[in-house]
């Protein structure tokens, strides 16, 4: 305790102080510049959420994934609850698997903002995985993949839904 409060010490002070317990440090990366006009953007998602078609086809795992899956939704106005699923390990998913999966992945929403112009178009395909106890440097190579793919496609921006907190309401 000595040592601890010798270390708190100098940091309230402003001194310098050292820890033996290494605190990852994480990259900044800037982001991009705001869109000006959604109105000629095509938006294609990605989902962390780890909603897929039932039977999970592409075996995403509920923690630790390291792929995304890419499902179809042309032509789809909203994800009925019997053709989808969250797989995600990291939060309660019983309101997304047995009444709406619109709440982790809101189609039906973007599909409005669609018919009002607001947005120009949705990418045929989206992208889900669970950030569920992902590390950094696997979740980077799933955002590469897809950046690969969609960019040559037309996509100017994504979307991006996290599964947690708010998906289990």
């Amino acid at each position: 305790y000595t040592r601890a409060l010798d270390m708190l010490l100098a940091r309230v002070k402003g001194e310098p102080w050292a820890s033996e317990i290494q605190v990852q440090r994480y990259e900044t990366v800037p982001p991009a510049p705001p869109i000006q006009d959604l109105s000629k953007v095509t938006i294609g998602i990605v989902v962390s959420t780890g909603i897929v078609p039932r039977v999970n086809p592409d075996a995403i795992p509920g923690a630790r994934s390291l792929h995304a899956g890419r499902y179809s939704i042309e032509g789809v106005e909203s994800l009925a609850v019997e053709e989808w699923e969250s797989v995600h390990g990291g939060f309660n998913t019983r309101i997304l698997n047995t009444q709406n999966p619109n709440y982790a992945l809101p189609l039906p929403a973007l599909r409005q903002l669609m018919r009002e112009g607001i947005i120009k178009a949705i990418y045929t395909y989206f992208y889900s995985t669970v950030g569920n106890q992902t590390a950094i440097g696997p979740s980077r190579e799933i955002g590469q993949r897809i950046a690969q793919e969609v960019k040559p496609a037309g996509v100017d921006a994504a979307l991006q839904v996290a599964g947690g907190g708010s998906c289990h309401r």
